[in-house]
């Protein structure tokens, strides 16, 4: 899925990453609406144990598109396309808040909007979080062009070092407060430099094996990934609530966001048959490009939609109570489809388009 489409110069599988990525995102915020009871909270889990990877894949993109890349105007560049976008749905937020969410129209609500502490922001932090990785890849790409190979292996062990320390509890009886201290301070620890790191390294790293047998790793890493993570949510949850941000740097996530990059980077449609190589080609290409584009703007936009139909679209409410197999998906993909329509029309009127954060 390697391919460059020339006139706009966009890498298909990145694109492709990207979309599952989005895709990931909106499944796991309509799935955990769901945990209302034993059974519900199964199912979820079984979704989540592979969704989890989308906020990692969206990392390891910008990483393997800007690390290497012209320090050149990068931050300019970078926080305008973020913040304004950002600023735009603060806005929206506040206002659709206050009509809606019993928000009140001060200078505080506004500033818990901006600041993540409002309820219905709480997806914010993944801005915050993507800046900070932003304001450390000057500094990276500077390194790696002096230190080149050697200056990257570096890195890549450093980080593996700080994600190892933070999952010793999972392998030892530790009593991780007692290195409280040590974990808060260690190097790009609140960063998601690793999975750009990664990223930037998957892109570039040409491996002396087959694209089949890359597939055949990509999907044993998957796996074990999977099954890893599924233990997880089971065994480290107290009721019915997933972890937040802080699983970012967790092993098995890791080995599954880079097992799931690996499948997308070398995974030939053509294995499976010709005919849907083609329709692919023909298809597919403009449809997930299009996603991709809008796939910032939807990250803005789905979550408020979520809130509003499960805590005062009486219709959806009803569903969380079981059935979770039949209605996670269902509402998903409606969640989902007006997302996306919604920044869609908003990237076709240049009064919004600024809010869509097409590209």
């Amino acid at each position: 899925m390697n391919i460059v489409n020339n006139s706009k110069k966009r890498i298909l599988y990145l694109d492709s990453l990207r979309v599952l990525a989005i895709v990931c995102v909106v499944l796991m915020h309509v799935s955990t609406r769901f945990n209302v009871n034993v059974a519900n909270f199964d199912i979820s889990a079984l979704i989540n144990a592979f969704i989890r990877v989308g906020i990692p894949l969206f990392f390891m993109v910008s990483g393997a598109l800007l690390i290497g890349k012209s320090n050149e105007n990068f931050i300019s560049r970078r926080f305008n396309r973020i913040l304004k976008p950002y600023i735009f749905w603060v806005i929206v937020y506040f206002l659709v808040g206050i009509l809606l969410f019993n928000g009140t129209f001060s200078l505080n609500y506004f500033l818990d909007i901006l600041l993540v502490k409002a309820s219905i922001t709480t997806h914010f932090w993944f801005i915050y979080c993507l800046l900070g990785g932003y304001l450390l890849i000057p500094i990276v790409n500077g390194y790696l062009k002096i230190e080149k190979d050697k200056g990257l292996k570096y890195l890549l062990v450093l980080l593996l070092l700080c994600t190892v320390l933070t999952s010793l509890d999972k392998f030892v009886d530790l009593n991780v407060s007692q290195f409280k201290i040590i974990f808060i301070n260690l190097p790009f620890l609140k960063t998601p430099l690793f999975y750009f790191v990664i990223g930037y390294y998957l892109n570039n790293k040409k491996f002396n094996i087959s694209n089949k047998k890359l597939v055949l790793i990509s999907i044993i890493l998957i796996a074990i990934g999977y099954v890893l993570e599924l233990f997880y949510l089971h065994t480290s949850n107290h009721g019915f609530k997933f972890p937040d941000a802080t699983f970012l740097l967790n092993y098995h996530l890791i080995i599954e966001s880079i097992g799931v990059f690996i499948f997308f980077k070398y995974f030939d449609l053509t294995l499976i048959s010709s005919k849907l190589n083609s329709l692919s080609n023909s298809r597919l290409i403009p449809i997930v490009r299009n996603i991709s584009g809008c796939s910032f703007g939807i990250y803005f936009v789905h979550y408020v939609i979520i809130k509003y139909l499960f805590e005062k679209g009486h219709l959806f409410y009803q569903f969380t109570v079981g059935k979770a197999y039949l209605w996670i998906p269902i509402t998903f993909l409606v969640i989902f489809l007006i997302s996306w329509f919604i920044i869609y029309l908003m990237s076709k009127i240049p009064i919004l388009k600024i809010g869509s954060g097409f590209k």
